[in-house]
């Protein structure tokens, strides 16, 4: 740290600037959201209709979601512009994803800006 006040001062400015949470709310582009889920088990929280949830996302765009025990399977794909479609049972949409700035992330609906989905922990592979 520099021993000049204003020096010191700018310093401890700038790096709240650039901290992680600086950047909460921002959407994760199409490498970052492959580096956060693909081949992992991803940990939710549908936060309308108050449940908990794991989805596991294959790296061949597979996936398979588990509320109590039943599985569902699906697909999904992750666009260039950094949208997470997913296609499973009755749901088919399109979202881009959230950095929150905590370590947990939120899905927010292309169509229509609902932030139904929070994601709050990544296991690598299938979690069973």
């Amino acid at each position: 740290m520099p021993s000049n006040p204003v020096l010191r001062t700018m310093s401890l400015i700038a790096a709240l600037i650039l901290s992680p949470a600086a950047f909460a709310g921002e959407a994760l582009d199409a490498a970052a959201l492959k580096a956060l889920i693909v081949g992992k088990t991803v940990s939710g929280h549908h936060e309308f209709r108050d449940f908990d949830f794991q989805v596991y996302f294959a790296p061949n765009g597979d996936m398979v979601r588990v509320i109590d025990g039943d599985e569902t399977e699906g697909t999904y794909r992750i666009t260039s512009r950094g949208e997470h479609c997913i296609e499973l049972g009755h749901i088919a949409n399109c979202a881009t994803v959230e950095d929150n700035g905590d370590g947990t992330y939120t899905r927010v609906l292309s169509h229509n800006g609902k932030r139904p989905i929070t994601w709050h922990a990544f296991t690598e592979g299938r979690a069973r």
